[in-house]
């Protein structure tokens, strides 16, 4: 009597342990990097899917490669971005419609992982934005899971720097110039350059305010060629430069 009833005992034990395993749906948690980004600028994210599903019974875990908990599908819902690329991992397929981008027909088995790289340009914000994206997963018993991950897309506030400028206040230009050199030095390390240009006018009518827009010729420098021959002798004409970055 005895030993059947431990027999009986590990028979439960081992259907109900079985039963727990394999039918139980899937955990996934989700990390992306960077968490930050400058407004309207694009960046390579890493977006990594973990199935974490708990161990099924008193610390044991099943290793069951098509249990129903693999995850199959992956939507990634995104909001305040542009995507521009995606990769697609070995064995899955990918579409994208209406600012979702789904990954099908994969696997990620029970605690395993998979990486998935996003380039995606930020939009342009009016102030500090966190950007949410919604990643549902999907196993192979139709059982889905949430999970939102957040980008905080940082709002440019600083101005372009602007550095050794030509021509300078106060300079005599010969009448009928017709090729004066322009330039300055504009940068902006958070967005970038937009562009930059050169106002002027006849400092007695300013009313009628005429530019020019510079050309970028190399790194950081702006320059072009100003016909100022329209303009007689002992006329002071106004100027400056006004640079724009792509906050």
């Amino acid at each position: 009597m005895g030993r059947r009833g431990v027999l009986s005992f590990i028979l439960v034990f081992i259907a109900v342990f079985c039963a727990y395993g394999v039918y139980a749906d899937h955990t996934a948690s989700v990390s992306i990097t960077p968490t930050q980004i400058y407004e309207t600028n694009t960046g390579i994210f890493q977006l990594t899917i973990s199935n974490t599903k708990d161990a099924p019974f008193f610390g044991f875990v099943i290793l069951a490669d098509n249990s129903s908990s693999s995850i199959q599908v992956v939507s990634i819902a995104y909001t305040d971005f542009t995507l521009l690329a995606s990769t697609i991992p070995s064995d899955w397929t990918r579409s994208l419609a209406n600012d979702v981008l789904l990954y099908a027909n994969g696997k990620i088995s029970s605690n395993a992982s998979q990486p998935f790289f996003i380039l995606a340009k930020a939009d342009n914000v009016d102030a500090d934005t966190n950007a949410i994206w919604t990643i549902t997963t999907k196993d192979l018993n139709n059982d889905t899971v949430d999970n939102n991950v957040q980008i905080m897309i940082i709002n440019d506030t600083t101005p372009p720097v602007l550095s050794d400028s030509f021509p300078y206040d106060g300079m005599f230009v010969k009448e009928g110039t017709n090729d004066q050199e322009v330039r300055i030095n504009a940068y902006d390390n958070e967005t970038g350059m937009k562009e930059t240009k050169f106002n002027y006018d006849d400092c007695a009518w300013l009313n009628d305010t005429k530019h020019i827009v510079l050309a970028n010729t190399t790194p950081d420098l702006y320059e072009s060629i100003l016909d100022l021959s329209a303009y007689g002798d002992s006329t002071r004409v106004c100027f400056s430069f006004n640079s724009e970055n792509n906050g």
